[in-house]
């Protein structure tokens, strides 16, 4: 997994032994390069005959994608115990819990220029998150850097009959 501190034009690495290693961006364009500069710019010397571990990287795409998946996996349920309960997958951009007229919706879209997902839901408003690799779990943008999944529980949980398995 690695941080661009966008400020700095430097990364931060962390391999899976969990030294931390600072790079310029311009190394870390694929995993072969990032295990080149991990090798080549290491602090520690590397025993003969071993090899540098590759960092793990995660799709925003592929974890979005995976979000949006387990979501409508966790809530089918549900549907079965709501007079009006919808899940709709649009162009895999964006996943709607319709809960039907004067109750509302909750939608999360997903934000490619910034790699974040928005969360729009009538009891919470509107929240922006960023896939935390390490913990795997998508997190608030905001100072208390709440868990995506634990909201989403908690505002249908509010608004509709049942529990979501997420």
């Amino acid at each position: 997994m690695w941080k661009r501190a966008s400020t700095m034009n430097k990364a931060i690495v962390v391999t899976r032994c969990g030294k931390l290693h600072i790079f310029p961006v311009f190394f870390l364009t694929t995993r072969r390069s990032v295990s080149r500069s991990i090798k080549a710019f290491s602090s520690s010397s590397t025993s003969a005959g071993q090899v540098a571990p590759e960092t793990i990287q995660v799709d925003f795409g592929e974890a979005t994608g995976a979000l949006f998946d387990r979501i409508e996996k966790g809530v089918a349920g549900m549907q079965e115990l709501n007079d009006f309960f919808v899940v709709n997958r649009q162009n895999k951009v964006e996943l709607v819990i319709d809960l039907g007229p004067g109750k509302g919706a909750f939608t999360l879209q997903r934000d490619w220029a910034h790699n974040q997902l928005v969360y729009l839901s009538p009891v919470s408003g509107c929240n922006k998150y960023e896939y935390e690799q390490a913990g795997r779990r998508w997190l608030s943008i905001a100072e208390d850097k709440h868990d995506l999944t634990g909201i989403l529980t908690r505002d249908l949980i509010r608004m509709c009959v049942g529990c979501p398995e997420l």
